[in-house]
């Protein structure tokens, strides 16, 4: 019994040491450092406030082809609406609104000057887009030029006119097609859809058209088909084309080419007034809806065109389609497509130089030469045909082929073109 008392009293002791020194060693260990007091956190600096960029169009809103001038003025607004509601773009960090000003030409070399010289110094345009007519053009490239201002060519009619791209002309580009490049998808698709044409005639404004029927003729002549007929006609003064066409019919064509001419469903449509009945198609992209709205159902057979289909659209057309309808509630004139892809390939030369400066941006343009460094309503597209005029600041992109019989418009293809 001693024993087990005297065993517990051990136990005992020996549990009070193990007390005694957990408390000493607890009484003499460091406090755990508290977690330093992090500095408090420097606000946020408000978003730099975007700026704007001012580009303007000089198009003819007046005349006999105010109609193509309106609906190229409205693609580029459309566009320029769309990147402003996605809050702009941002080049090199900063943020950028477009500010859009469309100017009429009223096909006059006076009135585009005049228009180039108001967009410049008076509203701070810094890209000029313009125009159709080459007297146009012309004007305005002189006043862009001499002022340092990008000159962005909506359209020549003639490629390698004067007036158009060249070595000599660092800060202008045509970020539009090379007319005469539709010739070899032309020509492919009447002997695909016409085998038994043999014969055709070409009909063209009196523009200075030379070098392009050369070339038209060559293509014709290497696929076996003869020119039976060259017949020029006077731009600005033709209203009534029943002569011309009566001279044209005479030639008995089998097929007829209305060259580069925004008047081709007026010339057709005088041609099945004519008692003409054979193929016929305009080597622009003028949409077919027009041909159908000028010509009417029953005379527009049997044409083609390199416009677009409305009814089949690709994803991006119909967006321009459905701002088109939500903002100006009017019928939808496809040339409106043509001046978007010129506003977002000059929004893509701005992404790929990270610079708004002109330059900068139409050095960027010339570096973009391999297919799909380009997006285009049609499909991919890069800038091209430096072999031709010096420089890679033209738009190589997909050409639509599109067929009307009567009335009804089917897309038959998108074909690259090529010059001869």
């Amino acid at each position: 019994m001693k024993d087990k008392r005297k065993i517990c009293s051990v136990l005992l002791a020996g549990l009070l040491v193990v007390v005694l020194l957990a408390t000493a060693v607890a009484g003499c260990a460091k406090p755990a450092p508290e977690e330093p007091t992090p500095p408090p956190e420097e606000p946020t600096p408000p978003p730099a406030e975007p700026e704007y960029i001012t580009v303007g169009a000089i198009l003819p809103l007046s005349g006999p082809i105010s109609f193509v001038g309106m609906s190229w003025t409205r693609g580029y607004e459309l566009y320029f609406d769309k990147i402003n509601e996605e809050g702009g773009v941002t080049i090199g960090g900063q943020t950028y609104l477009f500010n859009y000003i469309d100017e009429d030409s009223k096909m006059s070399g006076d009135a585009a000057g005049a228009a180039t010289r108001k967009l410049i110094h008076q509203d701070g345009a810094t890209f000029i887009f313009g125009a159709i007519i080459e007297g146009a053009t012309a004007a305005i490239a002189d006043v862009a030029s001499e002022a340092g201002v990008p000159h962005i060519i909506c359209s020549v009619n003639i490629p390698g006119h004067p007036v158009d791209i060249g070595p000599d002309k660092p800060l202008t580009a045509r970020l539009f097609i090379s007319h005469d490049t539709t010739n070899t998808i032309n020509f492919d698709y009447l002997l695909e859809a016409y085998p038994d044409v043999k014969t055709v005639a070409i009909v063209h404004p009196d523009l200075g058209y030379e070098g392009m029927v050369v070339d038209a003729t060559y293509v014709a002549e290497q696929r076996g088909l003869e020119v039976v007929l060259v017949k020029p006609w006077d731009f600005f003064t033709t209203t009534d084309f029943v002569p011309t066409m009566t001279e044209v019919l005479a030639a008995e064509p089998d097929a007829i080419m209305c060259m580069v001419t925004a008047n081709a469903p007026e010339m057709m449509l005088a041609a099945r007034q004519l008692g003409y009945t054979g193929p016929m198609w305009g080597n622009i992209p003028l949409g077919p809806e027009v041909y159908v709205l000028i010509m009417g159902a029953e005379a527009a057979t049997d044409i083609f065109t390199n416009g677009i289909n409305l009814d089949e659209p690709t994803e991006i057309q119909q967006e321009i389609m459905d701002r088109w309808a939500a903002k100006y509630g009017e019928p939808f004139i496809g040339d409106a497509v043509l001046s978007w892809d010129g506003a977002w390939i000059l929004v893509q030369a701005m992404e790929k130089a990270q610079s708004v400066d002109g330059e900068a941006v139409m050095a960027a343009l010339d570096t973009m030469t391999e297919l799909g460094d380009l997006e285009t309503c049609f499909g991919p597209g890069y800038m091209g045909e430096g072999d031709r005029f010096g420089v890679n600041r033209v738009l190589v992109r997909p050409l639509p082929i599109t067929r009307i019989m009567n009335g009804v418009v089917e897309l038959i293809d998108f074909r690259y073109g090529s010059h001869r």
